[in-house]
């Protein structure tokens, strides 16, 4: 047991032209129930008000330490903050976000009441776009091997880097850091802690709020092009996959069965990118098609999700005004001959009767 009172968090907070929400971000820190926290903010390069705004901060209050580098990205924000930090534990939060009072004392508490824990985990609600609660596991503490089960039980999905408190020497004996993928940079980093994992406490307490609107505003690199984004998921999605097998092979764990089950995962993505021959990995794009009846297993699971969720009716609505990823994967679960009843008109039926202008236009594009 460590006594609670000795126990320092540090808070990595990068920042990309925040003018708009980092003051209520840094003051959520601040105002925190449990004070024996460092707060790191990198300016990534910004060019609005932002570093006005820090600098006021930096005058008033000796826990927060500014970082200002020339704009690199998201990961190397991070990065800078990583190699400064001075807590036990640390966590991240988006210059957007904010954390509610008792969140880092909650943090602490389940440090506290367990011995040589590597990871924290907890809740998350967004807002600003319709409320919605990111679930953990509940109330639960994992070995690391029952931890890495269930993440490939939830198809090799680890989540983002905030709602989590690291262990700050699992991080700094592994000489873990992002790496700079211009997509799911988180999900990498988070893969490649599972194999120096050895106990994860899980909370069902909810503590940090997602702002749902401006959805790229919290992150530090400018808005690239679609080929870029495509080229880069397909190369993180290869690196996390090399990452899973390895942790699997250290902790023992059946690396065949899960190793399918996240080629198939991953198709939805990638299926989207070789049919509009944006970017090509054949090797990795076959190895995932080529599991065709675990392909339609797990794409069937996805069809039933998705009727029950109702911001499928959202999805659609986008697939009418423009074509976005996830109207592209539905265009795509459309042409596997099993499943076109389950989505199509299963969920056609339920919100876009035949006699309306918008029921019409999607079962052409559907070829209905």
């Amino acid at each position: 047991m460590i006594k609670k009172e000795t126990i320092k968090i540090s808070i990595i907070v990068p920042v990309y032209n925040g003018e708009k929400y980092i003051q209520e971000c840094i003051d959520s820190l601040l105002k925190q129930t449990y004070n024996n926290i460092e707060i790191i903010i990198i300016d990534d390069g910004s060019t609005d008000s932002t570093n006005t705004i820090l600098k006021k901060y930096e005058e008033c209050e000796s826990r927060i330490v500014v970082i200002r580098q020339e704009n690199q990205g998201t990961s190397a924000a991070r990065n800078a903050g990583l190699k400064v930090v001075q807590g036990e534990f640390v966590t991240f939060v988006d210059s957007d976000d904010y954390l509610l009072p008792d969140c880092i004392e909650r943090i602490v508490e389940a440090i506290s009441n367990s011995s040589q824990v590597s990871l924290v985990i907890w809740n998350s609600k967004t807002f600003g776009d319709g409320d919605e609660i990111c679930s953990t596991a509940g109330d639960h503490n994992f070995t690391g091997r029952d931890y890495l089960k269930y993440i490939l039980e939830n198809r090799g999905g680890t989540g983002g880097v905030c709602c989590k408190a690291y262990n700050t020497s699992v991080i700094k004996d592994n000489h873990l850091k992002f790496h700079e993928f211009k997509t799911a940079e988180d999900g990498h980093f988070n893969t490649a802690c599972l194999k120096y994992l050895d106990s994860i406490v899980s909370l069902s307490y909810i503590g940090y709020m997602y702002r749902k609107e401006d959805y790229y505003i919290h992150s530090t690199t400018k808005f690239f092009k679609r080929k870029d984004f495509f080229k880069s998921s397909v190369e993180s999605a290869a690196a996390r996959l090399a990452l899973l097998r390895d942790a699997m092979q250290v902790m023992k764990i059946n690396e065949k069965k899960y190793t399918e089950l996240y080629y198939a995962s991953e198709y939805y993505t990638f299926q989207v990118v070789k049919d509009e021959n944006i970017f090509h990995n054949d090797n990795f794009i076959d190895k995932i098609k080529c599991n065709k009846l675990l392909l339609e297993k797990v794409v069937t699971l996805r069809a039933i999700e998705i009727q029950k969720n109702i911001w499928c009716k959202k999805w659609l609505c986008y697939i009418y005004k423009k074509k976005s990823g996830i109207g592209l994967m539905l265009w795509h679960f459309s042409q596997i001959h099993n499943i076109k009843v389950a989505i199509v008109n299963t969920i056609l039926g339920k919100w876009f009767p035949k006699n309306t202008t918008r029921g019409k236009t999607l079962r052409k594009i559907f070829g209905r």
